[in-house]
């Protein structure tokens, strides 16, 4: 078996492995708690598509950099590092370059993370993306397949030990799921169910929204900036964050749902319009 622990700085040198061999598609990878050195890649492995990869809690090391991503893909990925991990996905050869489950709790709240797409793969795509700890951007580059998740945050834990960015650009995400943390999203999300936490949707629009108790929604767009929102007991939608004008098509208040705006101006020219409300919050 080649691959298996990295010993030493660049990951395309052979000997800098414990099999004495680079990794190869469907090989387990480990970044060791011993690795000080940053990770880098000499040669192109933007075909490769190993079934694990694990950086450790110790490693002190940088994966990749901002300017000089790493560039594979991996059937899982779970990274406890200290510092920033840095990655887009190429095409892949097993798998038509995607990457099914990547796990993010990094050591500290503001420890970054930028996952994309390779500017020459066709595909590149992220299927699971569970944002844990950390400061992480998925970046204008990043696609998604046509049943791609993200989970955000600990269900105990909504002090907010994870913020996530939605970079301009990036492509439709189909699901999000919130359950703690905060996510600030400039691309567009078919389904959003925030438990917990605050999603605040700035440019692109949203098409279906949930929000429960302990979850926030601000819609800071403008045009049609939500298709149906859904708030019930102890949830919020802000409408009041920026003075653009915004339409709901569909906005139902279940009893104990709050919302922020000037409801006496709503439906005036410049400002907000429910095309259809239900708000069932006085009803007996």
């Amino acid at each position: 078996m080649s691959g298996g622990i990295l010993n030493a700085s660049d990951w395309s040198t052979a000997a800098n492995w414990s099999s004495a061999s680079k990794p190869v598609n469907n090989d387990d990878t480990i970044v060791p708690n011993t690795l000080n050195d940053n990770v880098t890649m000499s040669a192109d492995e933007s075909d490769l598509d190993v079934d694990l990869l694990h950086v450790q809690k110790g490693f002190t090391g940088t994966f990749g950099t901002s300017a000089s991503p790493l560039v594979f893909a991996a059937d899982l990925i779970k990274v406890f590092g200290s510092s920033g991990f840095y990655m887009e996905v190429g095409d892949g050869t097993t798998s038509s370059g995607i990457t099914d489950e990547i796990r993010l709790q990094m050591r500290t709240h503001n420890t970054p993370v930028e996952l994309g797409k390779e500017a020459a793969a066709s595909l590149g795509q992220f299927e699971r993306i569970i944002c844990q700890r950390g400061l992480i951007t998925l970046k204008g580059n990043i696609a998604f397949t046509a049943t791609s998740v993200v989970e955000v945050g600990f269900m105990a834990d909504q002090a907010g030990d994870v913020r996530v960015i939605i970079g301009s650009g990036a492509g439709t995400l189909p699901n999000l799921r919130m359950n703690g943390g905060r996510v600030t999203s400039d691309g567009a999300i078919t389904t959003a169910t925030v438990c917990n936490g605050i999603l605040t949707q700035d440019t692109a629009a949203v098409t279906t929204v949930f929000v429960y108790r302990g979850g926030r929604l601000e819609l800071n767009g403008s045009g049609t900036v939500a298709t149906t929102v859904v708030i019930y007991d102890g949830g919020w939608l802000d409408l009041l964050q920026t003075s653009f004008q915004k339409t709901i098509t569909t906005l139902y208040l279940f009893p104990g749902a709050n919302i922020i705006w000037d409801q006496n101006l709503s439906g005036s020219p410049g400002l907000h319009t429910i095309t259809n409300p239900f708000d069932m919050r006085n009803a007996e």
